[in-house]
């Protein structure tokens, strides 16, 4: 059996700056601080388990002032941690108030730089005379936190063709266009996308703001399942990379699987010698799961 794994496999820069962010905290002060994220700190569930038996706990932004509380009543300090994707505006303001009033809660903003480029493009772009759309997954907590940032009209919409009939029926208002995607969105749709607004808006603001880390590895993954028989993509079940990453390569390569752990491999990806096997990996993988894989 050949099996060749993807150089761009695993954590990118934002995962791995949070990642290792959160477990320095942990060795540094967990004894007399009890520390949150708000949300989940990756979509990886086995690595936000191994987080959880540390002391991390992951909760929503209506938790905090309890968790406030809960500290105060323990003499304990509070850290809340913002994850990678970011947190809605006013879900931050939350937790900004929380730190001003209370001498021992911080805050530490974790969020992907790149993300953090979408918000001040959503903040900046628009007013009450602009229309923002955001092709991405209306439900994902990084669409979110951009959404929020966007004043006028705005819509975060999943398919090209899903913004090709929304801005269809508006294509005769005066109302400019700013366009963008979510980070992790596939190229090929963003690509799509690109062509209804050139069909139908002739002034409108495109900002490519798909990461560069997703670029490379989409390409990547695509090149290696065209020259294998089988493809095996790693990474969280609530991962929106590996998803993206596992629908490109599933379109080339029939015979490609998602998993979340070297378990859910049947026996016979592991004995057939006869199988080009290639590995690929989502933003949110850590390294000691994909080399199990390997």
């Amino acid at each position: 059996m050949s099996v060749t794994l993807a150089k761009n496999a695993g954590f990118c820069f934002g995962v791995k700056r949070a990642t290792d962010f959160v477990e320095q905290l942990v060795g540094e002060c967990s004894h007399d601080t009890d520390i949150y994220t708000i949300g989940s700190l990756i979509h990886n569930r086995l690595y936000n388990e191994a987080l959880a038996a540390r002391g991390v706990r992951a909760i929503a932004v209506e938790e905090a002032e309890a968790a406030v509380t809960r500290a105060a009543n323990a003499h304990r300090r509070c850290v809340f941690v913002i994850r990678t994707h970011g947190l809605p505006k006013e879900d931050e303001a939350v937790l900004r108030r929380l730190a001003e009033q209370n001498p021992e809660v911080r805050v530490e903003d974790l969020t992907c730089p790149f993300v953090k480029r979408i918000h001040k493009i959503a903040e900046e772009e628009t007013s009450e005379e602009t229309r923002f759309v955001l092709l991405g997954n209306p439900t994902h907590p990084e669409v979110l936190g951009i959404m929020s940032y966007a004043k006028g009209e705005k819509a975060a919409l999943p398919t090209a063709d899903d913004i090709g009939a929304y801005l269809e029926v508006r294509q005769n208002d005066q109302k400019s266009l700013i366009l963008a995607a979510q980070t992790t969105q596939s190229l090929q749709e963003w690509k799509k996308t690109q062509k209804f607004h050139e069909k139908l808006y002739t002034k409108a603001k495109i900002f490519d703001t798909i990461c560069s880390v997703t670029e490379n590895r989409q390409t990547e993954a695509v090149a290696l399942a065209r020259d294998a028989d089988r493809m095996i993509v790693v990474g969280g079940l609530d991962s929106s990379n590996t998803g993206k990453l596992y629908e490109l390569c599933r379109a080339v390569c029939p015979d490609t699987v998602r998993i979340e752990s070297a378990s859910e491999l049947s026996e016979e990806y592991k004995t057939d010698a006869t199988k080009k096997v290639a590995i690929t990996a989502g933003a949110s993988t850590p390294s000691g799961i994909i080399l199990e894989v390997y």
